[in-house]
């Protein structure tokens, strides 16, 4: 009866974190559309930093919950990870500023190899990520749209 029991509460699990990876995932591509079309926020690489800022205080939280385990991810991958991730991240958003429809992909290859959970993974990519994307963001939204993040007029519902 307890393996069913294990195998029923690692179901859940996979369920939940599928529901959650989609209705995130959806509601991210919902939040950047309205922000860089109805709000003229332009700044696609900036604004993936502040997501990737926001799930690193999300995966601290959880961490420090106990719903996720530390685990270890080597310097040299996660470097590895982080460059070509944030090439691709960057690459959707500015396609979602410029689309309609913007498409993403999950990383499995990584997350097996160093044996991550999903979570896990992003513990440990989202500080680096933030931390590139937020130090270059800026330079690179000017350099694709001539307009300075620091002069956009923020309000209370771009934030």
């Amino acid at each position: 009866m307890a393996p069913s029991s294990k195998v029923d509460r690692k179901a859940t699990t996979d369920v939940a974190a599928w529901m959650f990876n989609v209705v995130s995932s959806v509601g991210i591509i919902i939040v950047n559309k309205a922000l860089m079309s109805t709000y003229g926020f332009s700044f696609a690489t900036t604004l993936t930093g502040f997501h990737f800022a926001m799930t690193t205080l999300m995966t601290s939280v959880l961490r420090c919950l106990g719903y996720i385990q530390s685990s270890h991810l080597p310097l040299q991958e996660l470097l590895k990870f982080v460059i070509f991730a944030n090439f691709s991240i960057v690459g959707m958003n500015v396609s979602l500023m410029w689309n309609s429809v913007g498409f993403y992909q999950y990383v499995h290859f990584l997350k097996r190899k160093c044996s991550l959970s999903s979570f896990n993974l992003l513990g440990h990519t989202a500080p680096a990520q933030a931390a590139s994307l937020l130090l270059v963001g800026p330079f690179l939204d000017y350099w694709m749209t001539n307009k300075r993040v620091d002069a956009y007029d923020y309000n209370i519902v771009s934030w």
